[in-house]
């Protein structure tokens, strides 16, 4: 048996009850992100709440490395950054050094201006020791009146111990050094990467 056909009436109420239904449908669809994206930020603002009622602060912004390092290197707290990462970086290096050059310092700097030209003030001079010391070498040696080392010429070698005279004075030093005070003699030169050393001494008195 044939299904009737339904008259135009009801056709048209079909029809508009199915535009309604299609256009709900789409507007739910359309409202489901932005309920969800609603209920994450009522999400948030209850868990600030609750991290404020206990004491919690928000989690702030890690910063960068290089941020961090920026700002402790800045102003005079910087420059008291940078003295002491020298004094660190010079530790550890005098201390490898210490049995590949066979000396207990390695790695000393120039204090004042006795070795000019061959020698500046602030230039960090490399030690070795463990060798031969004759007349002529640039040694370095403990001085009776000094709290530094010493980086002289030696002019003369005996077996009470060697005279040492530095290039831009006038005089040889006043004192005969024993052997058993000189350190090693001088085998390398780095311009200004002694001034750290130097700088701080001044600062504090000790020259």
């Amino acid at each position: 048996m044939a299904e009737k056909e339904l008259p135009d009436y009801l056709k048209k109420v079909d029809k508009t009850l199915l535009q309604k239904k299609e256009t709900k449908k789409a507007q739910v669809k359309a409202e489901h992100p932005v309920k969800h994206a609603a209920k994450r930020a009522a999400h948030h603002v209850k868990e600030a709440v609750r991290n404020i009622k206990h004491g919690k602060r928000p989690a702030q912004k890690r910063k960068s490395l290089g941020e961090t390092w920026d700002e402790l290197t800045e102003g005079p707290i910087g420059t008291v950054v940078y003295i002491i990462l020298g004094f660190l970086i010079a530790m550890a290096v005098n201390e490898g050094l210490k049995p590949i050059l066979l000396t207990d310092m390695p790695v000393v700097a120039v204090f004042s201006e006795s070795m000019v030209p061959t020698f500046e003030k602030g230039d960090l001079i490399i030690v070795q020791g463990g060798v031969p010391i004759k007349q002529g070498d640039i040694v370095v040696y403990d001085a009776p009146v000094y709290k530094y080392p010493i980086i002289h010429r030696v002019m003369s070698t005996s077996a009470e111990g060697i005279t040492t005279k530095g290039d831009h004075n006038s005089a040889a030093d006043p004192w005969l050094t024993p052997v058993s005070k000189v350190h090693g003699k001088a085998v390398m030169r780095i311009p200004y990467l002694g001034w750290v050393k130097v700088g701080s001494y001044e600062i504090m008195g000790l020259v």
